[in-house]
Formats: C-alpha cells, structure tokens, sequence
C-alpha cells in the first residue's frame, strides 16, 4: 500500500498520472500531477533508517527514526538543480522546504517515534524531521506527510 508520492521535477516515476476515480484523495485535495513515484511503508522501511532525537517544541519528544529524505528523493530521481520539494500533509498544510537543507541537514521521513509506528491522525503516515541543531524552520516539519512534490 502506497504512503507516499513523489511528483514534479523527478526522473524516476513508476506511476501515472493522477486519475481522480482512483486517486480521489489527491483530486479531492486539488492535486494535479502527470506522473509520480509512489512508496509503499514496507519500502521505505527497507531503506537505511536514520535516528533523530527531538526535544522541543516543534514535534513531541521521542526517537524518530526512518531514511533520510534526500535518499527518498534520490530513488524518485529528483532533480536537486530545482528550488525546492513541497511537503504536502493530510490536514492541507503545505511547506516549501529548500532543496538544499532538504539534501545537506540529515532530514528523515519518520516512519516511528519510540520504535513505535507514526499513526495516521497523529503524526502519521511520515513526519519530516530534522535534527535539531540544523536550524530548520519549524514549518519544515511536516506531520501527516502524503505528498512531496519537487518544484
């Protein structure tokens, strides 16, 4: 089962483009893509897991863990020439998050906090997490995560 789609700028796609009688969270959502990569839970947990541990008021303190986003983007083929990858959550809320920290800072796709998995409805399916000492913008943490989108 799909958790994750990754669309725009990427060279990498093993899906089409959206169809809204299959896809209808994303038509409901009003997204529009011609092709994507899509990630299954089960292939993003065979990928090298990276842990962070967080103790501020960005995201509840705990162990996240799961692999780097940058490696996520490199097997969708995103191209890092682009500005920057749009983390898009179930809830509607959308961050720009820079191609540069977003390949540099050691950003994860949180698959579980505390060895165990991220619900949905709590932080769920991934959370975008960063380490804390990177000087991430606290609207790059993106709970509820679905969507990435390189523009």
């Amino acid at each position: 089962m799909t958790v994750l789609t990754v669309t725009g700028a990427i060279g990498a796609p093993d899906r089409e483009a959206l169809n809204p009688d299959t896809d209808r969270y994303f038509a409901w959502a009003g997204f529009d893509f011609d092709d994507g990569r899509n990630f299954s839970r089960r292939e993003l947990a065979g990928l090298p897991r990276h842990q962070i541990h967080i103790n501020t008021d960005v995201a509840p303190a705990g162990a996240y863990e799961g692999p780097l986003l940058a490696d996520v983007l490199d097997l969708a083929g995103a191209d890092w020439t682009r500005d920057a990858v749009y983390a898009h959550a179930l809830d509607g809320y959308a961050s720009a998050i820079p191609l540069g920290p977003a390949r540099q800072d050691g950003a994860i796709l949180a698959l579980t906090r505390n060895g165990e998995p991220l619900p949905l409805g709590g932080e769920g399916p991934l959370y975008v997490v960063f380490p804390e000492d990177a000087g991430a913008d606290p609207g790059w943490y993106v709970w509820g995560l679905v969507l990435l989108s390189v523009e």
